[in-house]
């Protein structure tokens, strides 16, 4: 290497968005990473259809906006969207995407293909769908 060659800074890790780009992405600052928080279990209603208390989560979410949070992440639980073989119920999902579209924030739902609760001093009690229990 010759003294006439510069040295070229390495590349980010996670690329920085231009200011172009800044305005389609979520919270695009450099140096922000996006904080998501989860949500309580229970925040669908047991028969999928609803929030569970969508006053008091509204509220909540309003909140995590004021603090910069990016969004929230959410169990969506198997037993309650789809109580029946292809009979889904998505209504409390639903919901929940438009409120946190009003508010600006972002939504990572996670599929929660497993049981919740159960164990001493749980408060919620999501079990398996009963039809996905028996012989297949």
């Amino acid at each position: 290497m010759g003294s006439a060659m510069k040295r070229q800074a390495p590349e980010p890790a996670v690329p920085v968005p231009s200011k172009k780009q800044a305005g389609k992405l979520v919270n695009a600052v450099p140096g922000h990473v996006p904080v998501f928080v989860m949500l309580q279990l229970d925040w669908l209603a047991d028969d999928g259809l609803a929030l569970r208390n969508p006053d008091t989560l509204r509220r909540q979410l309003t909140l995590l906006k004021k603090a910069a949070v990016t969004g929230v992440m959410a169990d969506v639980w198997w037993s309650l969207c789809e109580p029946e073989p292809g009979q889904y119920r998505f209504g409390g999902v639903l919901a929940l995407c438009q409120v946190l579209a009003e508010l600006g924030l972002k939504l990572q739902a996670t599929m929660a293909f497993h049981k919740c609760g159960g164990n001493v001093g749980d408060v919620v009690d999501f079990p398996l769908p009963t039809w996905a229990l028996g012989p297949a």
